[in-house]
């Protein structure tokens, strides 16, 4: 099976980066911290009960964008599903790795609130007004 390959960190210091970014790298930020999560919660929004497709995955690549210098995801394993606002939904954590991706239905606008909690703490609480573009989160630990 394939793997993904370490990020490089200075010292070879095992790192949980917590990256988050909106709408194609419009907005993130990044948090380093020394200890490895081992429960994420999602908690989807909005104010009408739209529909959205929600893709989850402990089992992605990172790279950098060739327009803007964003972070994008390929995902290797991931569970899609379309679902109804509001949701939730909890994930036991393997490795540490988490993505949540949020689109809205092709040909279709919706105003979505992410909240993601690691262990318990609040990580990203972002609203986005989503068509074309998506909203997702990101944590990875080496």
């Amino acid at each position: 099976m394939w793997r993904r390959a370490p990020l490089p960190f200075p010292s070879g210091r095992k790192t949980l980066t917590v990256l988050a970014l909106s709408v194609f790298a419009v907005t993130g930020c990044e948090v380093l911290t020394s200890s490895q999560a081992d429960r994420a919660e999602i908690f989807l929004e909005g104010p009408n009960p739209d529909t959205v497709q929600v893709i989850t995955s402990q089992d992605f690549i990172r790279t950098v964008s060739q327009q803007g210098g964003g972070t994008e995801l390929a995902f290797i394993e991931s569970d899609t599903a379309i679902v109804q606002l509001p949701f939730d939904q909890a994930h036991a954590l393997r490795d540490g790795w988490f993505a949540v991706r949020v689109q809205a239905i092709p040909n279709d606008t919706v105003e979505v609130n992410l909240r993601v909690l690691m262990d318990g703490s609040e990580r990203f609480n972002e609203t986005s007004l989503l068509s074309d573009q998506h909203m997702q989160f990101f944590v990875t630990h080496n």
